[in-house]
């Protein structure tokens, strides 16, 4: 279900505003703040567009920015958590738990103003913003990993035959850190599309007239007791997909759990 749900999310952000007649961008004063009807299906905002291709496009943008943002946030924590995994307790590592500890100690909010009063506002200085927080979470979970494997009778007997211990990390453990962390990124995305829509919505994110579904929401709340269409869009649409994507996430640890396995089997 999660995942049919997620393709139909998927299918009308990329393939929607491209088949509308609308322009997503183009303003028409006449048509300001429609109500739903059937030539708009979701109402008309303020400037008069078509909300319903705003929604598909701003699901464009919103779900590419967050994905890239966990790519990237997967990638630093699995190498820098692998990395303070192999040197545990030395200098390396020490230095990393300290500097996750101060990035942990700012709320996200105020360490993402932090990050764009000096490096400006938009989409891409916004990633990089979620990216300074959220690869954490991926390097605490590898390092645990790592830590964990190295007391493994295999690790030690894999010294013993002369393998080094990168090589032993890369090619024994690093397959259980991407299964582990493929269950967590899921539930991690739902909380990248939050915090992105969010941080949108304080004015952070994409520059208007592009449309983003947190600066949707932040550009109808003027309106909104009159004509509550103009928030009901962008607001369900961050609902759902934040449902369904921790559905999915629920259903990818009940597969890789191996005590469900075992009462599956039973």
């Amino acid at each position: 279900m999660a995942i049919s749900l997620l393709i139909a999310i998927l299918a009308m952000t990329l393939f929607g505003p491209v088949l509308s007649k609308y322009d997503v961008a183009k303003q028409n004063a006449a048509d300001r703040l429609l109500l739903p009807s059937k030539t708009h299906i979701m109402g008309t905002d303020r400037f008069g567009r078509d909300i319903f291709v705003r929604l598909l496009q701003g699901g464009r943008i919103t779900i590419s920015s967050a994905v890239t943002a966990l790519i990237l946030a997967v990638c630093i924590g699995i190498i820098l958590g692998m990395i303070m995994g192999a040197y545990e307790n030395k200098i390396i590592d020490i230095v990393l738990l300290r500097v996750m500890d101060v990035l942990l100690a700012f709320p996200f909010i105020v360490l993402a103003m932090l990050v764009v009063t000096f490096i400006g506002t938009g989409m891409k200085n916004l990633v990089l913003c979620i990216v300074i927080v959220y690869w954490i979470p991926f390097a605490r979970v590898t390092r645990k990993i790592v830590c964990t494997e190295k007391q493994s009778v295999l690790y030690e007997a894999e010294l013993l035959l002369g393998k080094r211990p990168w090589k032993i990390i890369v090619q024994a453990i690093l397959p259980k850190i991407i299964q582990i962390v493929l269950v967590q990124s899921t539930f991690e995305l739902a909380s990248i599309i939050l915090s992105l829509s969010a941080l949108s919505f304080l004015g952070l994110g994409i520059k208007p007239p592009s449309p983003e579904w947190g600066s949707m929401l932040s550009d109808g709340r003027a309106h909104f007791l009159m004509y509550p269409h103009l928030i009901a869009g962008p607001g369900l649409a961050v609902v759902i997909l934040v449902f369904t994507i921790n559905l999915l996430g629920e259903g990818l640890r009940d597969y890789f759990d191996p005590y469900q396995k075992v009462e599956l089997i039973d």
